[in-house]
């Protein structure tokens, strides 16, 4: 029989124990939260809540799926006009089975039940943006946005749009204002904002970015990489040369690295050097191809 957490002496309600759960949920304790939710279920059979969170709840678990997509269908039975009943499902979909296309009739859902809810919104223009739908959800990221202009979630993802677009001023301009709002270093927004310079070539700005993303991420060798077409961009060979090296350190054998460090090697004059990274990428491409 499970312990109850409602204080002793008194009689334990559903709502109480749904209670303990949410606060079991906050502090990441996964095995309390959901005996804390098996009695609330127990308590009142009805609680559509409590299946709700504790199907939330099951799908942290390495085993959970299948109890985490019976709990938010039991939910729903109880209460398909509870816009979070249509979310969680979503989540699930997204979060356990990676299928977007299927989480968003639900999220469509919870956006005629909630209309105000900037969620619905923003994680159905994530799964439109997951499917390639960026037009699509570039309308999504709108509507999130009109709800709250300092998403800053959704004006990343609607700038990621915008890039996938070719639109990479308009990109640029999303990109920006979100970092202008972070209030957390984030490496991915400094690493897409230098995308956008790099794409306008804004040679120089867009070291910034790269620059910014590597004081909190010095083993991506992509910000290197582009470090490395800047600074050749920009006619400085040398230090193309050394932002190249630091990428193949990361990533050896990477023939895509290889040949710019050799197009580098032919600008400083060093032709032998820049033969020998151009047979080991061609090496290197062949056994990627078998």
């Amino acid at each position: 029989m499970f312990q109850s957490t409602v204080q002793a002496g008194r009689l334990p309600t559903a709502k109480a124990e749904y209670a303990a759960g949410l606060k079991h949920v906050e502090a990441k304790a996964w095995e309390k939260a959901k005996d804390a939710f098996n009695r609330a279920i127990a308590i009142d059979p009805d609680f559509a809540d409590a299946y709700r969170e504790r199907a939330l709840v099951w799908s942290r678990f390495k085993d959970g799926e299948r109890n985490a997509f019976a709990d938010v269908e039991k939910a729903l039975e109880l209460d398909a006009a509870d816009n979070a009943n249509h979310q969680t499902r979503a989540l699930l979909n997204i979060n356990l089975k990676k299928n977007y296309r299927k989480a968003i009739p639900d999220l469509v859902r919870a956006s005629e039940l909630a209309p105000q809810i900037v969620a619905n919104h923003n994680i159905r223009g994530y799964c439109r943006l997951q499917l390639k739908e960026y037009e699509e959800a570039v309308l999504d990221f709108n509507e999130a946005l009109k709800l709250n202009p300092k998403f800053v979630n959704s004006l990343q993802h609607r700038a990621e749009c915008w890039y996938s677009l070719g639109l990479y001023k308009v990109a640029l301009k999303d990109y920006s204002a979100a970092v202008a709002l972070e209030t957390e270093k984030n490496t991915r927004l400094d690493y897409c904002t230098g995308e956008c310079h790099y794409q306008l070539k804004q040679y120089a700005q867009a070291i910034i970015f790269f620059e910014k993303s590597l004081t909190q991420n010095k083993e991506d060798a992509g910000n290197y990489v582009y470090v490395g077409h800047c600074r050749r961009a920009l006619k400085q060979y040398s230090k193309a040369l050394a932002a190249y090296d630091k990428a193949l350190a990361i990533d050896n054998e990477n023939p895509n690295i290889l040949t710019s460090r050799a197009l580098t090697l032919t600008d400083l004059g060093r032709h032998d050097e820049a033969a020998a990274d151009n047979r080991r990428a061609i090496r290197l491409e062949a056994d990627l191809t078998k």
